[in-house]
């Protein structure tokens, strides 16, 4: 909703990447993610709809990242979003090529 994407894209530094309402594919199953922010470190993401596996979808995005050698980044998936919310805008840093790399291959991920 236009609430909560106002919400976070409040919280968020201005350096971070804020992608929404994505479902990423694996060959097992799709993911549905309602936010995934990309900071200089992290790769957060607010689950989509609940009852899907948060493990399922940190492992495939950590090992997504490791095989195209896009490293240096800490996966998370929170699904609750009061989690989420406090964690997203702790602390400030500089936008980096990296984060750009990690957003153009997270977009191919999506369907």
């Amino acid at each position: 909703s236009k609430e909560l994407y106002d919400e976070v894209s409040e919280k968020v530094s201005a350096n971070a990447i804020l992608m929404t309402d994505m479902v990423i594919t694996s060959p097992d199953k799709p993911m549905g993610l309602s936010f995934v922010v990309i900071s200089d470190t992290q790769v957060l993401c607010m689950l989509g709809k609940a009852k899907q596996d948060v493990a399922y979808i940190e492992n495939y995005l950590k090992e997504s990242l490791a095989n195209n050698q896009i490293e240096g980044f800490t996966v998370k998936v929170f699904d609750d979003y009061s989690k989420f919310l406090d964690i997203i805008g702790t602390r400030d840093y500089e936008k980096t090529s990296k984060q750009e790399e990690c957003f153009n291959y997270i977009r191919t991920l999506v369907v």
